[in-house]
């Protein structure tokens, strides 16, 4: 529980850090993102088999639909990722290396939003693809994985601004050689969850987590 808890609080800090740039007028640029995409996200990985509950929309599937028919209440908000996975494939013939332990494993993630149809009846999709490093001691068994993505957040946050309600596939495969992009192998998820940030949701947050701070000996923040 902990450990959960954690990774909620560094991931939002991560997502809150990147909505207060933004709302300074920060100018982005993500032309480097496919040599330092570990530098634009947050990843955090602990043993577990279920998307955790503060996660907004939570499915067994690859799949959920997003409703914003209430707008957040903030122009600028994100877009948090949790993927449930069980042990990475071959995980016991690798067992075999000393060096296992240490491996980092490359994911790479297709996120596609779907509107429905436009005018000629044919789909209105549009997706992106994310990249990610998960170190393998996290992959022993099944693990859950929460993840903001500056470029990924950014773009989904664009593209659903004047819809009210849409639908977020996620397609992942994973790396046996993260040199080599041919080697990649489709991944079925055990769960998936996404949860919209804003500053008003982490604010909220932050008061939660100072009332159940008793007295100030556990200060988180």
């Amino acid at each position: 529980m902990a450990i959960g808890l954690n990774a909620q609080i560094n991931v939002m800090k991560f997502a809150q850090q990147h909505l207060s740039a933004l709302k300074l007028d920060f100018v982005e640029n993500y032309d480097d993102y496919s040599r330092n995409y570990d530098s634009y996200q947050a990843v955090h990985a602990f043993p577990g088999s279920r998307v955790p509950e503060w996660l907004e929309y939570k499915t067994m599937g690859d799949s959920v639909i997003i409703d914003l028919s209430c707008p957040p209440t903030s122009p600028l908000f994100g877009f948090i990722f949790c993927f449930v996975n069980d042990k990475w494939p071959k995980y016991d013939e690798w067992l075999k290396y000393d060096e296992f332990p240490n491996y980092y494993k490359k994911f790479k993630l297709k996120f596609t939003i779907s509107a429905g149809e436009d005018d000629a009846g044919e789909d209105k999709k549009d997706s992106i693809e994310v990249n990610m490093y998960l170190n393998s001691m996290y992959t022993r068994g099944d693990h859950v994985c929460v993840m903001y993505d500056q470029r990924c957040s950014r773009y989904l946050s664009r593209r659903s601004q004047n819809l009210s309600r849409f639908q977020i596939k996620v397609t992942p495969w994973w790396l046996p050689d993260f040199l080599n992009e041919e080697s990649e192998e489709r991944m079925e998820l055990k769960g998936f969850g996404v949860s919209l940030i804003s500053t008003f949701k982490y604010d909220s947050f932050v008061r939660q987590m100072k009332l159940r701070d008793s007295g100030g000996r556990n200060r988180i923040f």
